[in-house]
């Protein structure tokens, strides 16, 4: 690989984290990490490693002695994001947090890399920006959402047409993502394995029809790493398995797989659940031809992931 510096905005952070081990374990580069709070230990005490502490609330103003720093970049990753909170992201008092941190943020960082002529810029979506039940499924890399549902969604919205519409003289690669899956994060199939090792009934909050997809961590940052490498005009891709499941289909799978003829659910009709579409699906067969990658690792690859790691009381 030719690049040599690579920037990540929101370095520290879940994907962030992952993708700088992922370059620094695989190839001779530089990365250069900026985010509010320093990297984990063994990043940021390894000399490849530079950390820049910068706040993500507003217009980046990035002083000359940060430019001086990343001007020689050769690519740059935004992974800034404020989560979808179910809390947060349909109360109209966190619309500037969600505007400000997803958002406005990337105009600076478009800004920059416009001036200084860094021309490959890789930023995170969601498969929120997109999701409305108005839509055919799954949902195909064309589409372009106005119809949101909650603030989160929005924010994600607007910093797709930021990347989209304002800089064209840069090569600006829009992922989309449904839910990332890892071992470590909190997600419902962890959740459900969680439950069931621990002999607590599994719990359905909400709608138990929710049609949910995912994707594993590493077909994330195959193809982050795989879009750096390839010469690409501006394109939005999605990676995701692209089967949707229901919730209780779900439950249903992972009560199978871990060997069980029956086992406890509990729904809960009533419970408070994020504010979503019923459905969430991607089409990423176009995606991962085009990034010259063999598809993404099944839900069952995942669910086995999750039941083998935990055997040994994870």
């Amino acid at each position: 690989m030719r690049l040599k510096i690579i920037s990540i905005f929101g370095g520290s952070g879940f994907l962030g984290t992952e993708l700088t081990r992922r370059l620094l374990d695989n190839y001779d580069v530089q990365v250069i990490v900026l985010d509010k709070v320093a990297p984990n230990f063994d990043l940021i005490s390894n000399s490849r490693v530079t950390f820049i502490k910068l706040d993500f609330s507003s217009y980046l103003n990035l002083d000359q002695s940060i430019i001086e720093i990343i001007s020689y970049s050769d690519a740059v990753f935004f992974k800034i994001g404020l989560l979808g909170d179910p809390n947060k992201s349909a109360n109209i008092e966190y619309a500037y947090e969600y505007l400000n941190v997803n958002s406005i943020s990337l105009l600076s960082v478009l800004d920059f890399c416009s001036k200084y002529k860094i021309k490959k810029v890789i930023i995170d979506s969601s498969i929120a920006a997109v999701a409305n039940v108005d839509f055919p499924y799954p949902i195909t890399e064309d589409i372009i959402s106005i119809n949101h549902l909650n603030l989160y969604a929005m924010s994600k919205a607007i910093m797709e047409d930021f990347g989209r519409y304002l800089h064209t003289d840069l090569n600006i690669h829009i992922f989309r993502y449904p839910r990332v899956h890892s071992l470590n994060s909190k997600n419902v199939i962890n959740y459900f394995i969680r439950n069931i090792r621990e002999g607590q009934p599994i719990r359905i909050v909400g709608n138990k029809f929710k049609e949910l997809d995912f994707v594993h961590i590493d077909d994330v940052l195959n193809a982050n790493i795989r879009c750096l490498e390839l010469d690409l005009n501006t394109t939005t891709f999605h990676i995701s398995n692209g089967c949707s499941t229901t919730l209780e289909e779900l439950a249903k799978i992972i009560i199978s797989t871990m060997g069980y003829d029956t086992y406890p659910i509990v729904y809960e009709e009533n419970g408070t659940e994020p504010l979503e579409p019923v459905i969430n699906c991607l089409d990423s067969m176009a995606s991962f031809a085009k990034l010259k990658l063999e598809p993404a690792r099944s839900l069952e690859y995942i669910i086995d992931e999750v039941i083998q790691y935990t055997k040994n009381g994870y």
